[in-house]
């Protein structure tokens, strides 16, 4: 099952909370899944991983705004069997070849803080201003 759920709350007429919670799944693509390999140069392929796991992503936001221009947003993420790049070096007829495929790791946690305002140059002209801070740990499932 993947839920969906948000709770908004008014403080005020200027101030309001917001608590958001999914749960999300992503398959490997055909690229990620297709084992043929696509020769980059005689030392490098690329090839897909047929044993490729799909990912499951587990969401938490808490997000405070005010007068609905100004935005703050704490989030926290955590994949179980992300799906990432990898480059596995291979012997192939005696020779060192690079394969870059994809691999399920053990899981990835995202910490991210999240801000945006809005800025005004003049009275016809004005643009949105973010910054985002994140904190990122993976896991993987063998040494």
């Amino acid at each position: 099952m993947f839920p969906s759920a948000v709770f908004s709350y008014d403080l005020n007429e200027k101030n309001n909370v917001e608590l958001n919670f999914s749960r999300r799944i992503t398959r490997p693509s055909y690229n990620q899944l297709n084992p043929f390999k696509f020769y980059l140069d005689p030392t490098t392929y690329k090839a897909g991983n047929p044993d490729l796991d799909p990912q499951t992503t587990m969401n938490y936001e808490f997000t405070y705004s005010l007068q609905n221009k100004y935005f703050a947003t704490l989030g926290y993420s955590k994949t179980s069997d992300n799906i990432t790049d990898v480059l596995k070096p291979t012997v192939e007829n005696g020779n060192i070849v690079v394969v870059q495929t994809n691999d399920n790791l053990s899981s990835a946690s995202y910490l991210g803080l999240y801000l945006i305002a809005p800025v005004k140059v003049d009275k016809m002209v004005g643009y949105e201003q973010q910054r985002q801070f994140l904190l990122r740990k993976l896991h993987r499932k063998y040494c």
